[in-house]
């Protein structure tokens, strides 16, 4: 009797994965739009094409973020372990990104992350401050774990090319970069610049519960390059080099990753 349930649990099984394997990406979305709420205004898709389990889709719009040719890639193996893992790759914007998500219970993980974005891209948020970014960044992560709303490991590095800020007037930075990594628990990381305009010596820390640190300073190499002085004035006074020093420490809230 419990070889006959056995063998009739693993049919099931074989059956189910049968059929996400097979089931057509634009059916699904279609019938995820019955039970959750995916407006066009949060989300919209065109061009689905494959199956859940492999497809692409030609157009992607997420909260007002614009990619195209997106493309996922299933592996199998991961759901013995209770996990959806997919390899993923699109553009974003002007640039493009290539990993693999990890889903589990109340985690989410990336890693062997390649991504070059406009950095116009991420300050939008603050575009409502008149603040506003130029330059390239490129992201290389080995790993980001998210856990239960708290960041967990982060690990590698991000290049900011040509980093520019535009607050009081447009301030030319030069290359910036942060090093990231995770030891015993407590994420750390260093920003330093490639000796162009800006001075930069940060350095970061994040514990498991979101407290963080952030001390060094920053300076303008040449005083006389008047846009970034007045640009790092707006962070407090500069001492008699002209470096202002950076002093911050607080906790950051649960970080909600979902997009619905």
């Amino acid at each position: 009797m419990k070889k006959k349930f056995g063998l009739g649990f693993f049919a099931l099984a074989a059956y189910v994965l049968c059929l996400l394997v097979t089931f057509p990406a634009d059916r699904a979305f279609d019938l995820l739009r019955r039970y959750v709420d995916l407006s066009p205004a949060k989300v919209w898709v065109a061009g689905l094409e494959g199956t859940v389990w492999s497809g692409r889709a030609a157009e992607l719009l997420v909260g007002g973020v614009a990619c195209r040719k997106v493309e996922w890639s299933c592996q199998p193996l991961a759901l013995l372990r209770g996990r959806l893992r997919t390899a993923l790759r699109m553009q974003i914007e002007s640039g493009a990104a290539h990993g693999v998500l990890s889903l589990g219970r109340r985690e989410v993980v990336l890693e062997a992350v390649e991504a070059n974005l406009p950095a116009a891209l991420l300050a939008r948020p603050f575009a409502v401050f008149g603040i506003g970014a130029g330059g390239m960044l490129s992201a290389n992560l080995e790993r980001l774990i998210l856990r239960e709303g708290r960041l967990r490991a982060l690990d590698g590095k991000v290049v900011w090319s040509g980093a520019l800020l535009t607050a009081t007037q447009e301030a030319v930075l030069g290359d910036l970069k942060a090093e990231l990594g995770t030891v015993e628990q407590m994420m750390q990381g260093k920003i330093t610049d490639s000796g162009g305009p800006l001075q930069a010596m940060i350095n970061l820390r994040l514990d498991q519960e979101g407290a963080y640190e952030v001390k060094g300073s920053l300076g303008a190499r040449d005083r006389k390059r008047s846009a970034i002085y007045e640009t790092l004035r707006l962070l407090g006074r500069p001492d008699k080099d002209g470096n202002i020093a950076v002093a911050l420490a607080g906790k950051l809230p649960p970080f909600s990753y979902g997009i619905f």
